[in-house]
C-alpha cells in the first residue's frame, strides 16, 4: 500500500506526463493558427480548449473508460487487504475454517476476473476513442493547411508539415490512451491509498506522508524540464525529417553535385542529436525515480522505528 502510495503518487508522475502531452498538442499544432502575435500562454490555452472540444465528440467512450478505470483502481486497492485476509485465513487450519477457504477462493476469483474484464475493456475503448480522436485531428489539420495562402507553403517547409500529420499526432494520442488513463489511475490509488493508511494508524500516516512535499516538487520540476526537452527533440526531429525529404526528393540535384556524403552527414548530425537529448532525458528520469525509491524506503524504515517505540 505505501508502495502505491509513493510511486504511483499524481504529483511524481501523473501531473508530469500530462504536462508533456499539453504542451507538445499546444507546440504542434499553433503553427496553423492566422493570429501568432497573441501571446504564448493564450495559445496554448486555445489549443487545449480546441482539443478538449474535439475530445468531446468522444464522450461516451471516454466516460465509460473513466467507469472501468474506477473498478480496476478499486480492484487494486483492495487486493492488499485481500491478500492479508487469505494469510489470516489460510494459516487457520481448523475444520470449521474449510468451507470458508473454499468461498474466499471463489470470490477473490471473481474479483480478480472483473478487474481483468475491467482492464481489457478499459484499454481498448480508450485506444479506439483516441484513435478516432487523431483521425479527425488529422482531417482537421490537413483541411486547415489546404485553406492556407499560397505564401504559407513557401515560408514552412513540406517534411515538417507531414511531420505535424504523423509523428505529432501520435502524441495526442499517447497523451489520451496512456498518460491521462496513468494519471488517472495513479490519483485515485494515491487517494485511496492515503484513506486506507490514514483509517489504518493517523500518526504513521503522517510520518508516511512527509516526502510527499518533495517528491511533489521534485515532479514538477522534472516536468518542467521533461517539457522543454521533449519539445527540442520534436523539433530537432521534424528539422531532420524535413531535410531527408528534400534530399530525396532531389536526389537527382545531390548526386550531379557529389553531395551524397554530405547529406547523409547532416542527416546523421540531427539524428544523433536528437539521440543525445533524449538520453539526457531518459538520464534524469531514472535518477528520479530512483531518488523516489529511495524516498519511499528511508519513509518505510522510519515508519518501521517510529511504530516499534
Amino acid at each position: 500500500m505505501l508502495r502505491n502510495l509513493f510511486i504511483r503518487s499524481p504529483l511524481a508522475a501523473g501531473a508530469m506526463r500530462v504536462s508533456q502531452g499539453s504542451a507538445q498538442i499546444s507546440r504542434s499544432f499553433g503553427f496553423l493558427r492566422s493570429n501568432a502575435s497573441e501571446p504564448k500562454s493564450t495559445r496554448k490555452l486555445e489549443s487545449l480548449t480546441k482539443l478538449f472540444q474535439y475530445s468531446m465528440k468522444e464522450k461516451k467512450m471516454f466516460g465509460v473508460a473513466f467507469g472501468l478505470l474506477l473498478v480496476t483502481s478499486a480492484n487494486t486497492l483492495v487486493f492488499p487487504g485481500a491478500m492479508g485476509y487469505v494469510i489470516d485465513t489460510y494459516s487457520d487450519s481448523s475444520a470449521e475454517k474449510k468451507e470458508e477457504k473454499k468461498n474466499l477462493a471463489w470470490a477473490l476469483g471473481g474479483i480478480f476476473t472483473v478487474g481483468a474484464i475491467a482492464t481489457f475493456g478499459r484499454v481498448t475503448i480508450l485506444n479506439r476513442a483516441s484513435e478516432r480522436l487523431v483521425a479527425r485531428l488529422r482531417s482537421e489539420t490537413f483541411r486547415a493547411m489546404l485553406r492556407k495562402k499560397t505564401s504559407f507553403f513557401d515560408s514552412v517547409r513540406t517534411g515538417e508539415l507531414v511531420n505535424r500529420l504523423s509523428s505529432d499526432t501520435m502524441v495526442i494520442q499517447k497523451a489520451f490512451a496512456d498518460n491521462l488513463a496513468q494519471s488517472l489511475s495513479y490519483t485515485l490509488h494515491a487517494v485511496g491509498g492515503i484513506a486506507a493508511v490514514i483509517y489504518i494508524s493517523p500518526q504513521l500516516s503522517l510520518l508516511s506522508l512527509a516526502m510527499l512535499p518533495a517528491i511533489g516538487l521534485s515532479g514538477r520540476m522534472l516536468g518542467r524540464y521533461v517539457k522543454n526537452k521533449s519539445r527540442e527533440v520534436q523539433d530537432t526531429l521534424a528539422h531532420a525529417t524535413t531535410r531527408a525529404e528534400e534530399t530525396i526528393s532531389s536526389i537527382r540535384t545531390v548526386r550531379l553535385f557529389a553531395r551524397e556524403a554530405d547529406e547523409a552527414q547532416r542527416y546523421s548530425k540531427d539524428i544523433f542529436s536528437v539521440y543525445s537529448m533524449a538520453s539526457r532525458v531518459g538520464m534524469l528520469s531514472g535518477a528520479f525515480q530512483g531518488s523516489v525509491v529511495l524516498g519511499m524506503q528511508v519513509s518505510l524504515l522510519g515508519v518501521l522505528l517510529y511504530g516499534s517505540n
